[in-house]
């Protein structure tokens, strides 16, 4: 009975009358301690799901309630977590239980990025707050810490290594965008400024901040007399990801993207420095299809540029670009080698609508997702075998 129930259960998720005009992806997000792999199954433009998935026997199950849309999801350090956002809120739950649980946050912030996870309890993130995007650090129980914020400059894309916080800082002149990569140090959460002292705080203080923690907050707010720039005046840049205080990665892209526009080019930078004297170097260049990333699009991502960003695999790094065929647009993984600055294609999808991407680590190999398609040995796929389970096959590279 359990089988047949669950068989009625994902004939109604693949059925094509629910999305007969929207395309599907299924790509991998993260891998568990136990090599268990977490899929986001995309069925809709505006809804996603997570199916957790045995690269051994190829069987996935429901990771989480369908109602959920978990974007930019995170496994935490503990291993027995994951958090996502979904509808704007910052959510955790636990492998082992049903549902998740919503932190609930002492401070009005909005727009969330992707968190840092330090440990299994405290997080940082860049957020809106007012008319300004910040640094913020965040615990399990919701209490806020301003660790950078001020009324002039937005603070993007964090990166905690060390005692420094490293960060893209923009500003608006002329109704322009200017951007730069800059260093401050991180301040230290006292104590005494923990979950438990702000939220017997807000009780007693009838809900609100008491003056203590305001003033600890605005010590930590502007980079001001703090800041050490390690890039300035650079064209639009986005994704900083810090491997350690002296080197770097992230991306440049155009200020704007025509509607009219099919493909967006992006290149990637190397950031290098000794803590006096930085540089950056351009590594190579990609582009990807406005399809998939603008938010008028039926064939977009749901998470838009995240899955398509490259990644790092061992000594290499994979990237993905679109390249124009006979039957259209089409993206394909590519391996660029850091020492020998040479690339190498690793997928050659050409059918109409088909694309290769997020590339990850399992075992000893390399998976990828992309466009689900129905039938075939190879390429992304899902099929209910003869015992009505549900299972999935993604590309695998040795």
């Amino acid at each position: 009975m359990v089988r047949v129930g669950r068989f009625i259960f994902f004939l109604l998720l693949l059925s094509p009358s629910i999305a007969a005009f929207c395309q599907e992806f299924l790509y991998p997000v993260a891998v568990r301690d136990n090599g268990q792999v977490c899929l986001i199954y995309q069925k809709t433009p505006t809804h996603i799901e997570l199916w957790l998935w045995d690269p051994g026997t190829k069987r996935v199950t429901q990771g989480l309630l369908s109602r959920f849309s978990p974007a930019g999801l995170t496994l935490l350090p503990d291993g027995r977590s994951f958090s996502f956002i979904n509808n704007g809120a910052l959510m955790i739950k636990q492998f082992m239980k049903r549902s998740p649980g919503t932190v609930e946050l002492s401070q009005p912030l909005y727009d969330l990025s992707l968190p840092n996870w330090l440990n299994a309890d405290h997080c940082y993130l860049s957020a809106k707050q007012r008319s300004r995007y910040g640094v913020f650090q965040i615990d399990r129980c919701g209490e806020v810490e301003t660790i950078c914020w001020d009324d002039i400059h937005d603070y993007l894309y964090p990166q905690k290594v060390g005692d420094h916080l490293f960060c893209i800082e923009r500003t608006t002149y002329r109704g322009l965008f200017q951007h730069a990569i800059i260093k401050i140090p991180y301040p230290k959460i006292e104590p005494n400024h923990n979950k438990l002292t702000c939220a017997l705080a807000r009780i007693e203080d009838g809900g609100h901040q008491i003056e203590e923690e305001d003033e600890f907050s605005q010590a930590k707010r502007g980079a001001a007399g703090r800041r050490v720039a390690l890039a300035e005046n650079v064209p639009p840049v986005s994704f900083l990801n810090m491997l350690s205080d002296q080197v770097g990665y992230y991306l440049s892209h155009p200020a704007k993207v025509g509607q009219s526009s099919a493909l967006v080019e992006f290149t990637y930078w190397r950031l290098t420095g000794d803590g006096s004297k930085w540089s950056s170097v351009p590594l190579f260049s990609f582009e990807l299809p406005t399809d998939l990333l603008l938010f008028n699009r039926d064939t977009r991502l749901y998470e838009s540029v995240l899955p398509l960003l490259p990644q790092r695999i061992g000594q290499k790094i994979i990237f993905m670009s679109a390249t124009e065929g006979e039957c259209g647009c089409n993206v394909n993984l590519y391996q660029f080698d850091e020492v020998t600055g040479s690339v190498e294609q690793m997928t050659n999808a050409r059918a109409e609508g088909l694309h290769y991407f997020r590339p990850m680590g399992v075992g000893n190999g390399v998976v990828c997702g992309g466009s689900l398609r129905d039938g075939g040995e190879l390429g992304v796929r899902m099929w209910i075998d003869d015992d009505g389970e549900v299972r999935a096959g993604l590309p695998f590279s040795a």
